[in-house]
């Protein structure tokens, strides 16, 4: 008896089909502290592909509080060898309600923008010489 093997290739990166999520699911944080978001990339036929297996890929993130920019940083877009998953880090250092948009390869991942909430806070500024 024949036993049948199948293969399945990944499909290009599509990023309509790339899910984002607020790790933890916390989505409310601090002035000051950092919020991190995390994205799966994902081919058009709902497969997940690791990041190892993706040649290139640009991924950005832009913070927003809709009426335009807002004091912001991100720190940092990461993502781990053989993970699907990217990370992005980031601090803000004004309060309210913010929406951060992901495009992967210039266009928007799956609901993007993502609303998320900055409460007041303290911040410490370190200056060095």
């Amino acid at each position: 008896m024949a036993l049948d093997v199948w293969f399945v290739w990944i499909g290009d990166i599509c990023p309509s089909y790339c899910e984002g999520f607020w790790v933890n699911n916390i989505s409310t944080f601090s002035v000051g502290s950092v919020a991190t978001f995390s994205a799966i990339y994902m081919d058009s036929y709902n497969n997940t592909i690791n990041a190892s297996d993706i040649p290139w890929v640009n991924i950005s993130a832009m913070i927003e509080n809709g009426g335009g920019a807002v004091n912001f940083s991100v720190l940092n877009i990461s993502t781990e060898e053989g993970s699907m998953f990217v990370n992005i880090y980031f601090i803000s250092y004004t309060s309210g309600t913010m929406f951060l948009h992901v495009t992967v390869n210039k266009s928007a991942i799956a609901g993007s923008p993502f609303s998320f909430k900055i409460l007041p806070g303290t911040t410490c500024v370190f200056f060095s010489l």
